[in-house]
């Protein structure tokens, strides 16, 4: 049985780091990152049944990828090898990032194939990518679209799709209300999601219904800010898959954002994923 599908994008990250930066890294310089892979290996740890859909390179690396994947008990049934290079994203931190062939990390699946990894899910999450209108989604889905804003293929009608929540930071609301042609505030009120918009140490902010909501931040330094916003999507995810109200997962969210735009490397270590898990149970407890 599966918990959660997640269709998104893997992904070396190459850090290009300093000396300074490299003798106080916690992590190797280069990490294990993509939108759909973080989201999946946070999920995973918190002890959910993940399948991902996701596309590797024909390469040592990522070969490498999968098989860390399948060790963490992710189900890569889904997950294709292309005749290409595993896709790259360098980053330079406090300073930028840069994809390198990102377009070969997007999976190519039909809609067959896209039915039969949701088939069973309780959740869905589509992170850079969008489903087909003929594609159904189960019950509790999500959207961090990001680079699909950017994208040619992009297809408005995906924004209106029966979404539990779309998660996008400020500089993507404005991408995303030019394509629309309409505010968010609008959009609200034409949809049942929550519209989750983050803005790194700024407040983030929930529309709903055309009523927003304010949900402050705690400040902190970024090595970059680069990973927090899937870790805060996948910890709302797991966090109302559990029975959490919406300011609760915001919350949490907040709090796997925190940490991991203060390390180098996009993905969370044990030891902070032991401390979401017991924020949710001590929450859970107090009810």
């Amino acid at each position: 049985m599966t918990d959660v599908v997640i269709v998104g994008r893997i992904a070396i990250d190459e850090w290009v780091l300093s000396d300074r930066e490299l003798q106080s890294a916690r992590t190797p310089a280069d990490t294990y990152g993509g939108s759909g892979a973080n989201m999946a290996t946070l999920l995973a740890r918190l002890g959910m049944n993940v399948s991902l859909v996701a596309k590797i390179g024909h390469d040592d690396v990522g070969l490498h990828y999968r098989d860390r994947l399948i060790n963490m008990g992710i189900n890569v049934d889904y997950l294709q090898i292309g005749y290409h290079r595993t896709a790259v994203c360098r980053i330079l931190p406090g300073v930028a990032y840069e994809w390198l062939d990102d377009v070969i990390a997007f999976p190519g699946v039909t809609a067959n194939q896209l039915a039969g990894a949701l088939a069973g899910a309780e959740v869905a999450i589509f992170s850079d990518c969008a489903p087909g209108l003929d594609v159904s989604l189960p019950e509790t889905s999500y959207w961090v679209p990001q680079l699909w804003l950017r994208s040619p293929l992009r297809e408005p009608s995906a924004a209106m799709r029966n979404w539990r929540a779309v998660f996008v930071n400020a500089s993507e609301r404005v991408e995303l209300e030019t394509l629309m042609g309409v505010s968010l505030a609008e959009l609200s009120k034409r949809s049942n999601a929550i519209w989750i918009v983050t803005d790194e140490s700024e407040d983030t902010v929930c529309w709903q219904s055309g009523i927003s909501s304010r949900y402050p931040v705690v400040p902190v330094t970024p090595v970059v800010a680069l990973g927090g916003g899937d870790a805060l999507a996948a910890a709302f995810a797991f966090a109302s898959y559990e029975g959490l109200c919406t300011e609760t997962a915001i919350k949490l969210g907040h709090m796997a954002a925190r940490k991991v735009v203060q390390r180098v490397a996009c993905q969370l270590e044990q030891e902070d994923v032991d401390e979401l898990l017991s924020s949710v149970q001590a929450i859970k407890e107090s009810r």
